[in-house]
């Protein structure tokens, strides 16, 4: 055999396959750690022909990924290239132990059985036979970091072993391969065992969902319907289709529910339920929608990917319906800022975002880019347009540095809600959600940083406007500055942050996945 191809037949999920024995520990993992899910899209193995006479491994590579929740999302990429085989062709029978133990290396000396109790450095036995270990340590131990034995980091951008051509060969060939597929399910999920089925805000007061979960090989719909105990017209639903294949993977969603007009702000997680429920701060600004989508995008872990959405929907302004908080035992006054009013609109549009990232190191050097190009055409024709730069890597005086720009327009009818917006912690940190808006932006952000990820310190500063394209590119920006601190290189982050023009106030603020 030359190669070798495989395949997953379904994604590995933790709660499905584990064994019997121990579905009693998978029960106690924390809701927001679910699903734990791991999945390939390829693991090949190449050989080739040494000596003129063996045929022996040269490259095994893989790719895939692992997800714990919406928490943590990892690709995985491996690859391991073998050279310099040394064959013994007269010892075919004997185990790897044995040969371990009966072929004596250069420089290696083969000791009585018993010997070791007189040598310091010690010594490996196997079946009465002793080969003799010296450890050999330099006076500077860092020598041993540039050594030459040791491969180098795994963050280096060196060459692939698998290029792009080989690895879509292997997957064409992986794709044309029929797998056995079974029914699973149906599956019901409630509250506590996916956090992201409850929440709280300012539209939907509690809003409690059940999840039914069904999957057919690499076919996986998943029915979500959600009641908002506030106001029960703002309840909804969601039914999604989703094909875990090879390469792009589609998917087919039709909705109906409460839309979040910046999802970066992320208002629908944990942390702002909790800002809203305690302390009566709603990050987030909504609106209704009901309608119909199908997009698709590469697995995660690709350096440039493509993410396509076309849409058909309906938007319409939605008001805040309760004004219960934490806040209220020592404020008679309702806690929450008035709700956006969001036009009303019937769409339909396409959008796309492509992503390229180069570097993997932390601590090395590492750029990216994102453009997107949204139009929609209906009751509002408009485009929406932004383009993204980011840099950041290691600077004299033993810390690091980071830089992004990013600006974008907007042209035609512009329903409010579709507006560009600056404000919090995605893109204008020390001023609140909304700060700023218009149909034309460009913001900037520089951060400097220890070197250490497990516990990062940052300073950082941010400014930006936002405002009608006439008037790009403003003259007054807003400014804001502060502090910060990174765990385990952005997987949590808090920041402190001041404006420093317009109304100065200290925002504190915490996200997951901000690296530096």
């Amino acid at each position: 055999m030359v190669q070798g191809a495989f395949r997953l037949a379904r994604a590995f999920d933790l709660e499905r396959d584990a064994d019997e024995d121990d579905k009693d520990d998978v029960r106690q993992i924390p809701g927001f750690l679910k699903p734990i899910r791991a999945d390939l899209q390829y693991l090949t193995i190449e050989y080739g022909l040494w000596e003129m006479r063996w045929w022996l491994p040269r490259l095994v590579a893989l790719e895939g990924y692992a997800s714990a929740g919406a928490l943590l999302r990892v690709p995985i990429r491996y690859e391991m290239s073998y050279s310099e085989y040394d064959v013994f062709a007269d010892t075919a029978s004997l185990s790897l132990p044995e040969l371990a133990a009966t072929l004596p290396l250069p420089g290696d000396t083969i000791a009585p059985h018993g010997s070791c109790r007189r040598v310091k450095g010690g010594c490996r036995c196997f079946q009465g036979r002793c080969r003799l270990v010296e450890v050999r340590v330099p006076p500077d131990t860092s020598d041993l970091l540039a050594s030459p034995f040791l491969p180098p980091s795994i963050f280096e951008d060196g060459p692939a072993l698998l290029g792009e051509d080989e690895v879509e060969a292997v997957l064409a060939r992986l794709r044309g391969v029929s797998v056995p597929v079974e029914f699973v399910g149906p599956r019901i999920y409630w509250g506590f065992d996916r956090p992201e089925l409850t929440r709280y805000n300012r539209v939907e007061g509690l809003s409690t969902g059940v999840r039914l979960s069904a999957e057919y090989g690499k076919l996986n719909v998943d029915l979500t319907p959600r009641l908002a105990w506030a106001e029960w017209r703002n309840s909804g639903a969601r039914l999604d289709a989703r094909w875990e294949g090879i390469g792009y993977r589609p998917y087919l969603g039709v909705y109906h529910g409460i839309a979040a007009v910046d999802p970066a702000l992320q208002p629908f997680d944990l942390a702002n339920s909790l800002g809203a429920l305690l302390w009566g701060r709603d990050l987030g600004d909504y609106y209704g929608v009901y309608g119909a989508e199908l997009g698709g995008g590469p697995p995660p872990g690709r350096a440039l990917r493509l993410d396509w959405r076309l849409y058909a929907e309906r938007q319409y302004p939605v008001a805040n319906e309760t004004w219960t908080s934490l806040r209220r035992l020592w404020s008679k006054e309702d806690p929450f800022r008035p709700n956006l009013e969001a036009d009303t609109a019937t769409l339909a549009g396409l959008a796309l975002e492509l992503r390229l990232a180069r570097g993997l190191d932390p601590a090395g050097f590492r750029w990216g880019a994102r453009a997107l190009v949204d139009g929609a055409t209906g009751s509002h024709d408009h485009l929406r347009t932004s383009l993204a730069l980011h840099l950041a890597g290691p600077l004299p005086g033993g810390v690091l540095g980071s830089i992004e720009g990013e600006a974008g327009s907007a042209f035609g009818e512009i329903p409010v809600q579709r507006l560009w917006a600056l404000g919090w912690t995605p893109t204008l940190r020390g001023y609140a959600p909304r700060a700023a808006t218009g149909n034309a932006f460009w913001r900037a952000r520089a951060e400097l940083g220890t070197r250490v990820p497990v516990g990062r310190l940052i300073v950082f500063t941010d400014l930006g406007w936002a405002g009608t394209r006439a008037d790009f590119p403003g003259t007054t920006p807003l400014v804001g500055a502060g502090v910060g601190a990174s765990l385990l290189d952005g997987l949590l982050r808090v920041d402190l942050a001041r404006a420093l023009r317009g109304a100065r106030v200290w925002r504190l603020s915490v996200g997951t996945d901000l690296a530096l």
